[in-house]
């Protein structure tokens, strides 16, 4: 029997409980600016262990893809320098009521948050729950959300699936 690379990539979403919904009023136009700001990891047995690490992997997958698609992604690390210079304090800088500034300060359209949750096995960590939100900066309304859900996968494997649905929906 054979099965095409789509075809067997449908069933692995299919199975791992892949996710991705946009707004009815979502229409990107091509070249709108996103930044994803913050992918946060917890540890499945322990939720005030977090993994700086495997956020920055994530985050870099799931930008990889979703550069193929309308969206012009802007660089985390001058995402990371513009917040430093103009933000004086972190203190709710992911609240609703920062969101406008922070998409001005950026020069975006949307904003990119998420989290995640590891197992780690051995020495090795797998992500077994992603989730994604973009906001539109203009209202604070999330416009698309993507979530995957499933057995043990390498973050960076989780963030690339999760950035192409993203991709794909915002495609259509």
């Amino acid at each position: 029997m054979k099965y095409s690379v789509t075809g067997l990539y449908l069933i692995c979403l299919l199975a791992c409980g892949g996710n991705v919904r946009k707004a009815d009023s979502l229409d990107v136009r091509i070249g709108a600016r996103v930044a994803f700001l913050d992918f946060q990891v917890y540890d499945l047995t322990d939720p005030d262990k977090r993994y700086v690490n495997v956020s920055n992997e994530f985050m870099d997958a799931f930008n990889s893809c979703l550069v193929t698609g309308p969206l012009v992604v802007l660089d985390r690390q001058h995402i990371k320098r513009i917040l430093k210079e103009q933000l004086r304090s972190e203190s709710g800088l992911f609240s609703p009521s920062e969101i406008v500034r922070m998409g001005q300060l950026l020069q975006a359209e949307y904003l990119i948050l998420g989290n995640g949750k590891v197992a780690q096995t051995g020495a090795d960590l797998f992500l077994r729950v992603a989730s994604v939100r973009m906001i539109d900066v203009n209202n604070g309304q999330v416009v698309l959300s993507g979530y995957l859900e499933g057995g043990g996968v390498r973050p960076a494997r989780r963030g690339h699936a999760l950035g192409c649905e993203v991709q794909r929906a915002l495609s259509r």
